[in-house]
């Protein structure tokens, strides 16, 4: 989530010490079609609800980490404000309540 401070491409994680980065430079925008950044290019496409997206993600860094190093990681969620877009899976979207 670099919306909030990244102007250049060398103030992107990659380029301060960070061994692997994926991300949204936007900010308020769509849960699905943010174009996300892996490392210091554009990731492929890929529309995946983006609480989905990044939670698989951080889950995959944490299954391929070595348990013997220690590990450090900044994960922002997009739904901390608005807009709010529940998942696609959410059967009362006017409401926003999901069972999931």
């Amino acid at each position: 989530k670099g919306h909030t401070g990244y102007k250049s491409m060398a103030q992107l994680p990659a380029a301060n010490g960070f061994d692997a980065s994926v991300l949204f430079l936007e900010g308020s925008g769509s849960y699905t079609t943010l174009p996300r950044w892996n490392g210091t290019a554009p990731a492929a496409k890929n529309e995946t609800y983006s609480m989905n997206f990044f939670g698989d993600v951080a889950v995959a860094a944490v299954d391929q980490h070595p348990v013997t190093q220690p590990m450090f990681m900044y994960l922002p969620w997009q739904c901390v404000h608005v807009p709010v877009t529940p998942p696609p899976s959410c059967d009362n979207a006017t409401t926003g309540v999901c069972e999931d």
